[in-house]
């Protein structure tokens, strides 16, 4: 319909979309004929890939409501659909679905994007049509190449439409030069009574098509037989009951695309139209018809067939690759010893695995289902200083260019160290890596070595001192008696 856009939304939210198209735009632009659509609720997250994408040359438009997207696609739908998954009004596989569901969107590729690292959300993805996943935080080189690759798979699909096009205006003009060329003899003409022996006759431009002269024509006793070793031995037997089936009235025309054997022994591809006068029990008595040899048709399409079969295998492999990227990097992430937790600088939880909130003893739900700065506050409970451990996160997010590593008690006795490094884009920071691992049995070791250093050193100060004691005790009474055998001496003489 003409209003296509309103259709969709009445489908859905049970009201018209009233908002003109423009308003969908970032900054009120109207987007060129070629264009990248991306939506989703978050501004933060709009932005940040709308620049990404600007820098690279490519025209954006951004949209923070689903509603005004469906009206903008319905206008001028874009080249690719960057589609975030999670959005509270319509979620991105309701609205892929509608788009699925009409023939002017349904072949929009749609890559979908959620801040869930979740494989039953990449493959939920993939069967709404989804020609790639990407998980937040972007990945630069992986945005990039998942944009590049659609958008020249576009440009791709864009040029065999041109070739499609172009070949479809070459048949029409085929086909009018073929009817011209008709009329001056051009196509092959027979006509054949019925029964044969009334005669029938093959212009010489038929005969021509097929290699043959008058000479070959068989009697009319051999014709059935000559026709039959003419065609195609995969399409004998049903071309034989179709003809009897024209024949005998069943189908009033025959209009068919067959393969007829020329006299050098390839076969040709051949349109034969025909036409019947009919007795009154409706069989045929004689047959007119034209042929028209369309090899050259055939062969482009066996040619626009194979571009089709070329793109489908590179969309294939390329989706095949980012599976396996997604699987590697989702395993990778599950077999970390280290608990980890991923945020953007808008305090948003991107990522995190199991071993996350078995060492801090929460539900995963809790991870999923908050803030970092919720979280942090629950975790915060756990600790042995809370008031101290929310000023050392603060501070570290406040520096979100800086490394930074501290360790953290908690009430239980364990004792974990923390670091944390900043996660680029390019040269650009989009947010945190913090990973947490248990130190507990390290950290009592070296409690334990530091109070025996300890306890060695008091223990060789005692000894000293207890030497040094003694030293004095002996030393008292000996320089008494040294000084007694000074002073006889001194009288003797």
């Amino acid at each position: 319909p003409e209003h296509w856009p309103d259709t969709v939304s009445d489908t859905i939210l049970g009201k018209p979309i009233r908002k003109r198209p423009e308003e969908s735009f970032m900054g009120g632009a109207t987007p060129q004929s070629e264009y990248i659509l991306y939506v989703d609720d978050e501004s933060t997250n709009l932005k940040s890939l709308e620049m990404l994408l600007t820098r690279r040359g490519y025209q954006v438009v951004t949209s923070a409501d689903p509603e005004h997207a469906l009206d903008l696609i319905g206008h001028n739908p874009p080249q690719l659909l960057l589609l975030d998954v999670y959005m509270p009004t319509m979620t991105g596989f309701e609205m892929a679905r509608l788009l699925k569901e009409h023939n002017r969107t349904a072949s929009i590729p749609i890559i979908f994007i959620s801040g869930s690292h979740e494989i039953e959300t990449i493959k939920e993805s993939f069967r709404h049509g989804g020609v790639g996943f990407v998980a937040r935080p972007f990945h630069l080189e992986e945005i990039l190449a998942k944009v590049k690759n659609q958008m020249e798979l576009q440009r791709l699909r864009a040029k065999l439409q041109e070739e499609v096009d172009l070949k479809t205006e070459q048949l029409r003009q085929s086909e009018q030069r073929l009817a011209l060329a008709l009329k001056a003899g051009a196509a092959g003409v027979f006509d054949i009574h019925i029964p044969l022996s009334r005669g029938f006759f093959f212009s010489s431009r038929w005969l021509e098509m097929l290699g043959l002269s008058e000479p070959d024509l068989p009697a009319a006793g051999k014709f059935l037989e000559w026709q039959l070793n003419l065609l195609h031995a995969e399409q004998r037997e049903s071309i034989a009951q179709a003809v009897r089936d024209f024949i005998d009235g069943k189908v009033d025309e025959w209009d068919r695309e067959l393969q007829i054997k020329h006299r050098d022994g390839t076969f040709m591809w051949v349109h034969i139209f025909a036409t019947a006068e009919r007795n009154k029990e409706g069989l045929a008595q004689r047959v007119v018809g034209i042929m028209h040899d369309i090899g050259e048709r055939k062969r482009s399409e066996r040619m626009l067939n194979q571009y089709k079969n070329q793109l489908q295998d590179l969309v294939h492999a390329r989706t095949k690759e980012l599976e396996r990227s997604v699987s590697l990097l989702s395993t990778t992430l599950e077999s970390s010893a280290d608990g980890v937790l991923v945020t953007d600088l808008s305090s948003i939880i991107t990522a995190s695995n199991m071993r996350f909130a078995e060492l801090w003893t929460i539900p995963r739900n809790m991870v999923e289902n908050n803030t970092f700065e919720k979280l942090i506050a629950e975790l915060s409970e756990h600790t042995v200083q809370p008031i101290e451990f929310l000023s050392m996160i603060r501070l570290i997010y406040a520096q979100p260019e800086q490394p930074a590593s501290d360790d953290i008690q908690l009430k239980d006795g364990r004792v974990f160290e923390l670091n944390s490094q900043p996660q680029y884009m390019g040269e650009r920071v989009i947010g945190r890596v913090w990973s947490f691992r248990d130190k507990t049995n390290r950290y009592r070791m070296e409690r334990e070595l530091l109070l025996a250093k300890e306890a060695a050193e008091a223990a060789n100060r005692a000894k000293s001192n207890f030497v040094a004691s003694i030293s004095h005790e002996i030393r008292t009474p000996m320089n008494a008696i040294l000084g007694m055998a000074h002073l006889a001496l001194q009288a003797e003489m």
